[in-house]
């Protein structure tokens, strides 16, 4: 479902993915499905979401705009069907629980386009913070700048923080206690509070150029990653670099999501970014949301803990 910026993606690199096939392509612009035709021609072309659902597969991708992603979803869970979502799961924490809740009724995968928990960079950040390489957490910076030439429908919370918020989750392990979010004209600051570790997120789809980075600082030291360029350092206290990493990707993320995923709905087993935890992301920033609106410095956060 959906034919757009992401959706075109996902048609794209579908073609790489083994024992795959794009049976059929939904949106609502005849204009993007004559585009999408033009790449997968034996595909069923449709702008109507029960004609496309009526149409025999596995599993659906849903790469719409954000605040569609619930009722979209949801329709084809009901459908039954398993459903791949482009990030974020839902934009209202009450419709991600839904889809969390009819997927696991209909033992159906549920799976959520966070590409960023699959960089190799990240992956290895996640297991080095694991092992204790930089010693205890204590505050987590990261900067997820765009230039403007990603899609400018939804804001800079939706778009960009569920890639942020989702390391942070990733990173300490739990939830967090509280939530701030300030917003100005160039872009939105988000503040996690997670009782002894500190994240704060800079975003920003009006910057001069893009930047993906992450600094993590422990009681022993700092682990500096630039998703971008696929380098990592680590420093000790004193600042002076320890370990210096590169990373390589053989196939681009978004191949390996939809691999995975296929992997996942064949077995039957959980992709690495599913609905359970997708859903504490968005809870995440609903309640960031909510903040922006509200006089209190910091509001807690209601999670589900399941």
């Amino acid at each position: 479902m959906g034919a757009g910026y992401w959706g075109s993606r996902y048609l794209t690199e579908s073609a790489g993915v083994h024992e795959t096939e794009v049976v059929a392509v939904c949106d609502s612009s005849a204009e993007a499905l004559e585009r999408a035709s033009k790449t997968l021609p034996r595909a069923y072309a449709t702008r109507e979401l029960s004609g496309a659902l009526a149409v025999p597969c596995d599993a659906v991708i849903v790469a719409t705009p954000s605040e569609t992603h619930g009722e979209l979803a949801l329709a084809a869970l009901r459908a039954n069907k398993h459903v791949l979502v482009e990030k974020p799961l839902a934009t209202r924490a009450a419709e991600a629980k839904r889809l969390v809740e009819e997927a696991q009724a209909r033992r159906l995968v549920l799976g959520v386009g966070h590409l960023v928990l699959l960089h190799p960079a990240m992956q290895w950040l996640f297991s080095a913070c694991a092992r204790g390489d930089i010693g205890e957490l204590l505050t987590v910076h990261s900067v997820r700048h765009s230039n403007g030439s990603l899609r400018r429908h939804g804001s800079d919370l939706w778009e960009l923080g569920p890639h942020d918020v989702a390391v942070a989750l990733r990173l300490v392990g739990r939830l967090p206690r509280a939530v701030r979010c300030d917003r100005s004209s160039t872009g939105t600051t988000l503040f996690l509070d997670f009782s002894g570790v500190s994240v704060t997120t800079e975003l920003s789809r009006a910057a001069v150029r893009p930047v993906r980075a992450v600094t993590v600082t422990g009681t022993k030291g700092t682990v500096e990653l630039d998703e971008l360029r696929g380098q990592a350092r680590v420093r000790d206290l004193d600042g002076r670099v320890l370990t210096t990493r590169e990373f390589q990707q053989a196939q681009s993320l978004l191949q390996m999501q939809l691999a995975r995923f296929a992997a996942a709905v064949a077995i039957g087993d959980r992709p690495r970014a599913d609905g359970a935890e997708a859903l504490k992301v968005v809870e995440v920033l609903c309640s960031a949301e909510r903040d922006y609106t509200r006089a209190e410095k910091y509001i807690c956060v209601a999670m589900s803990r399941g």
